[in-house]
């Protein structure tokens, strides 16, 4: 429980080393284990980032421990984000 420094990436692949962004080392408030971040708070998320039908992944590194495996799919909801920078037809 307390401020944990946390990293948050996001990549193009379930595995690979192509990170699309970074949120750098944030303190994030934990609570049994829980926390509450908003991706692109600090370090914005480029407009195209959610763009096409190409699958994205966290990647989630807490304090000095390596990467925590598997990486999580972004589906749905995040791509939304993208629905903010679409142009009405």
């Amino acid at each position: 429980d307390g401020p944990t420094s946390i990293k948050f990436k996001i990549y193009g692949s379930e595995s690979g080393d192509d990170s699309l962004w970074s949120s750098d080392f944030q303190t994030v408030e934990m609570n049994d284990g829980f926390f509450d971040y908003e991706l692109g708070s600090n370090v914005p998320l480029s407009n195209d980032l959610f763009t096409g039908n190409d699958t994205r992944y966290l990647g989630i590194t807490v304090d000095t421990d390596s990467e925590i495996s598997p990486r999580t799919p972004l589906v749905s909801v995040p791509y939304a984000f993208h629905a903010q920078t679409v142009a009405a037809t």
